[in-house]
Parts: structure tokens; C-alpha cells; sequence
């Protein structure tokens, strides 16, 4: 029985409806008849036959919006009645009217002699043209010449309807290839797997790489972030078996550890700025309570990574420090021109800190052993030792002999009894951001000079927005002291070198460094920190 004596005599119990109006050449407006009304039927998918010249189309179409109306309940005559009884007598549901939007999905052509071929809706259907359910006898006799290049990937929405696919291969078939021989698109095209959560996205997607995988002169890459294909976790079937008995050979690289990033000499730098291109940095400082900064001047920045597993432990960002601080310069001792010439083989830790779940177990004071490790020394040395400096024109020996931070909320408890880490004292507790954060900045840029209020640029002096802030402050006859504001920062020092008191000084020039280990200083950190707050841990879980 071919497709028109299937569709000319079906039993009434496949008759859902007849064509509506209005009704387009993509979009059929369907009437659904009475014993149709209660079924469940958005998602079908639907045909029906419209001549066109000498054949027969065969539309299929898919329910996607079904509609009611009643047009006694639309008349303001009987609104009030609604209101008070909530439905009409013999009116309400009796009298409703259902629709059904169809989208026209595909079409075929039949030959007066019964070849199918591929055919074009040319003018929308008649009204009152029937419309049947689709069974999978029609979509088999439709598509019996492509028997062998169709996929069924599950069912039609809330159907028994096997869903057929057709996934060809990019390429193009050889001249003389038949119909049923021929299986390349002769182009590509994208494809977009789209849905809510659970919705069966991933399956969808395996069952299409299982379905262009036949092709065996297609290649196929898949990326796979979240590793649900590498793994074939969470999928319908076994995609990996599927694939070999296909006699395709299945490869899993892991971008951590097998796939090879640049050569032997440039591969940790390009890794840094691929890391750095994507802001990683910016979400390991998403951690921090407080808005961080970037730093300013020369900066280097550091990753620490747990080799054990190659997570995040922590970052830390090294700066140029401020010019001129009064705890610091105190406790060096050394002059303005000291200073200057100096001040170089310095570097503020503007950000340090350990990541979830590292700084749950004192991550933080590892991070902070980190700055001691001789291979930060020597990335600045290697950083800076050709370099000319934009302040002092010089170019001037590139060694890390001294390095300090400030505590945000006055002493933290990450240098707290720290190898190395003094703690001096305290700031002056001023600052300018309560001043310049509220407006009130545009006032003091119109009172200031423009010449003194552009003078931000490397040797121009030291603390712009301060030295700014004070000649508005001068100008507008208020007191210096609104920059005070009591928050004070802790003052901590980590130096490098044994003589670094000397070298700051100018009286040394060749620094003698501390003889630091990196795994001595991890060896610290888990003997004195960590050890101790495990043993606490476990005596605190015991029951007598």
C-alpha cells in the first residue's frame, strides 16, 4: 500500500481536524473536531494532501500552539453572568472552539506514476482540507529511499512517532553516485542544540555524534568542558562503544596534562597569559570582601597552584610601592635622596590571599611564605634588569631586597607569628576616597589648576590624588585634616637579603640573600600550621 492509499483510507480515529483559516504557506491554522478535543495533541506532528498541478503534496506539520475560544464568553452581554456563576448553561464548554497552529515542517511531491521527491508548499491549503495524525507506516513509504541515511533519535513530542533524522557529511558526492548512494551536504552548516536544564540536551547532541560519526571521511572534534561526552557520564547510551563499533577510534586529550602548550622555553609564559587574557586573576579576587586593586607602576603577579591536584591555592601581586610613607621611611632611616636611588629595589604585596577552600586551612600563610621563595627575586631580576626607569632615567640594578604590605582592616592574622614578617606599627589613617568617591571630586578639579591637577605621570610626585586633594582643600580655605579618617592599616615587612638594611641605604651594593628554600618554607607551613590545627580537629571529633 503506498503513502496515498494509506492517507485515503485511514480510519476516522487518525482524523484530528480540518484546515482553518487563516492559514499560510508555513503556518496552518487547524480546526480541531469534537472527538479530538480532549486528546492530547500539541507536539503531534500532522499531515494532510494538497494538489498542486499534477501531484499530490503530502504537508507535515507539528502542533505547536492550541487555542480555545468561546464566543459567548467574549461578549460583554454575558460577562456580568460569568462573573456572578462563573460559566454559561449550555453555552460554556459545549459552544468552545479549538485551534491549532501547525508549523509546516516538511513537504513531498507524488508523481501522478507514485515517485516521491522533494516538493514545495506553492499556495496554502483549502479550508476544511482533513488532517490526520502521522504514523510511522506514512513517514516509512515518505522516506523509503532514504532508508539508509535516516536516524530515529527517540519519538515526536508526546507521540509513539519514531523522529527521523538526516545527518549527512560535509563533502560532496562523486558525480555518478545515485540517489540512495548519496550522502554529503556539499556544505556545512551549524547546528545549535538549545533547552532548559534536563530538558535532554546532552542526549540529543550524543545521539547527532553518534549519527555523522557513520561517515567514516568525517572527522570529528569534540570540546567538551563540563567532560560528560570524554566520559559518557550521564548519557542514554555508551558512546564510546557505540562509536568503535562503527570502526571509528575514539581519542580524550585533557588540556592539563596531555595536550602540549608551546615549546619547552615559552610554554609557562604563554599558559600566564592565557590565564591572564581570560581574567583569571579577576576570579580568584572575586573571593575578596573588599574591592581589590590593580596595583600601579612596575606589577608582577603569581598563580599558586597545589601540584597534588593542579588547583588554585592562592594569589599574590607585587607593585610598586608609595613613594614617600611615613611608618616605612621611619623604620628604614633613610634619606629623601636615599630614597630615591633605592626605593627601586622595593616592591608592595597589593594583593595577597588564599582561595576556597585553601583559606579555610590557613592557605593564606602559605601564601605569604610564597613571597620568600628565590624564584620571585629572580623573575624580578629577570623582569627588570634590562629595563630603564621611567622616573630616574636610570637603569638600575634589578634586585628584590625588601618587601612590605599594608593590613586593610589594621593587623590581619596572615602574618601573625610569620617567618620574616614584622609587624611595625600603623599608618596615619588618611585617605582620600571618602572625598573623591561622593562628587565632591569635580569640585576640587575646579579650584585646583589644570597644570597641577594633570600632573599623574610617573615623576610628577608621589600620591597624585592626595597631593591634588590637599591644594583643593588649601584653595577652598579647608583643613588638611578631612583627610583623616582613622582607619589605620598595619605596617609589615618581608626582606630578602640579610643586609637589606645597608643595601636600601647605599651602603652596600651587593646584597646578601637569606638563605630561603621553597620546600624548607612549605615544610614550615605544614609543621607549624597545619599539623597542629589537624591534630586539634581530630582530638575535637572524638567521643569518649
Amino acid at each position: 500500500m503506498n503513502v496515498l492509499d494509506l492517507l485515503n483510507n485511514h480510519s476516522d480515529e487518525f482524523n484530528i481536524g480540518s484546515v482553518g483559516s487563516p492559514s499560510n504557506t508555513t503556518e496552518i491554522l487547524m480546526d480541531i473536531n469534537q472527538k479530538s478535543e480532549k486528546k492530547r495533541n500539541l507536539g503531534q506532528l500532522v499531515c494532510l494532501v494538497q494538489p498542486q498541478e499534477q501531484d499530490k503534496l503530502v504537508v507535515i506539520g507539528q502542533i505547536s500552539e492550541i487555542e480555545t475560544k468561546n464566543r459567548w464568553h467574549e461578549d460583554l452581554t454575558f460577562r456580568g453572568i460569568i462573573k456572578r456563576r462563573g460559566s454559561l448553561p449550555h453555552l460554556s464548554e459545549k459552544a468552545d472552539v479549538r485551534t491549532a497552529t501547525l508549523n509546516v515542517q516538511a513537504c513531498f511531491s507524488i508523481a501522478p506514476d507514485g515517485k516521491i521527491s522533494e516538493g514545495i508548499l506553492g499556495t496554502s491549503p483549502a479550508t476544511g482540507t482533513p488532517i490526520f495524525s502521522v504514523r510511522d507506516e506514512i513517514l516509512d513509504n515518505l522516506l523509503v529511499q532514504y532508508k539508509n541515511q535516516i536516524l530515529y533519535l527517540g519519538h515526536a513530542y508526546a507521540t509513539d512517532v519514531k523522529m527521523p533524522l538526516w545527518l549527512k557529511h560535509f563533502d560532496r558526492d562523486p558525480k555518478d553516485a545515485k540517489d540512495d548512494e548519496k550522502t554529503g551536504a556539499g556544505e556545512a552548516y551549524h547546528i545549535g542544540v538549545f533547552g532548559k536544564s534536563g530538558s535532554g540536551k546532552s542526549g540529543l547532541a550524543a545521539y547527532m555524534l553518534l549519527g555523522y560519526a557513520r561517515h567514516k571521511n568525517m572527522g570529528i572534534i569534540f570540546i567538551d568542558p563540563q567532560n560528560q561526552f570524554a566520559s559518557d557520564k550521564d548519557l542514554p547510551f555508551e558512546l564510546h562503544d557505540s562509536l568503535k563499533k562503527l570502526g571509528r577510534k575514539v581519542e580524550v586529550y585533557s588540556l592539563t596534562n596531555q595536550i602540549r602548550l608551546g615549546t619547552k622555553s615559552n610554554a609557562v609564559s604563554l599558559f600566564a597569559s592565557i590565564l591572564l587574557k581570560a581574567d583569571f586573576y579577576g576570579y580568584a579576587t572575586s573571593f575578596w570582601t573588599i574591592p581589590v586593586t590593580n596595583g600601579y607602576g612596575r606589577r608582577i603577579r603569581f598563580l599558586v597552584f597545589d601540584e597534588q591536584n593542579d588547583k588554585l591555592i592562592g594569589i599574590f601581586g607585587l607593585s610598586d610601592p608609595v613613594i614617600a610613607l611615613g611608618i616605612r621611611d621611619q623604620y628604614i632611616g633613610w634619606t629623601k635622596e636615599q630614597r630615591l636611588q633605592r626605593l627601586y629595589n622595593c616592591m608592595t604585596a597589593y594583593i595577597l590571599g588564599a582561595v576556597p577552600p585553601y583559606n579555610l586551612i590557613l592557605g593564606g600563610k602559605l601564601i605569604a611564605l610564597c613571597l620568600m621563595f628565590p624564584e620571585v627575586r629572580q623573575v624580578f631580576h629577570n623582569k627588570y634588569k634590562d629595563k630603564i626607569s621611567l622616573i630616574s632615567g636610570e637603569n638600575k640594578q634589578a634586585n628584590l631586597v625588601y618587601i612590605d604590605t599594608l593590613g586593610a582592616f589594621g593587623k590581619s592574622a596572615i602574618y601573625n607569628r610569620l617567618m620574616n614578617w614584622r609587624f611595625h606599627g600603623y599608618t596615619k589613617g588618611q585617605s582620600h576616597l571618602h572625598i573623591t568617591a561622593n562628587g565632591s571630586w569635580e569640585l576640587i578639579k575646579q579650584v585646583v589648576p589644570k597644570d597641577f591637577f594633570n600632573s599623574y605621570k610617573f615623576g610628577q610626585g608621589s600620591n597624585w590624588k592626595m597631593r591634588v586633594l590637599r591644594k583643593g582643600l588649601q584653595e577652598l580655605g579647608l583643613s588638611e585634616d578631612i583627610v583623616s579618617i582613622g582607619w589605620q592599616r598595619g605596617y609589615y615587612s618581608c626582606p630578602s637579603a640579610e643586609n637589606w638594611q645597608e643595601y636600601l641605604l647605599g651602603e652596600s651594593n651587593i646584597p646578601k640573600w637569606k638563605d630561603f628554600n621553597k620546600n624548607e618554607l612549605i615544610e614550615y607551613w605544614q609543621n607549624r600550621w597545619i599539623i597542629p590545627r589537624l591534630e586539634k580537629l581530630n582530638n575535637s571529633l572524638k567521643v569518649d
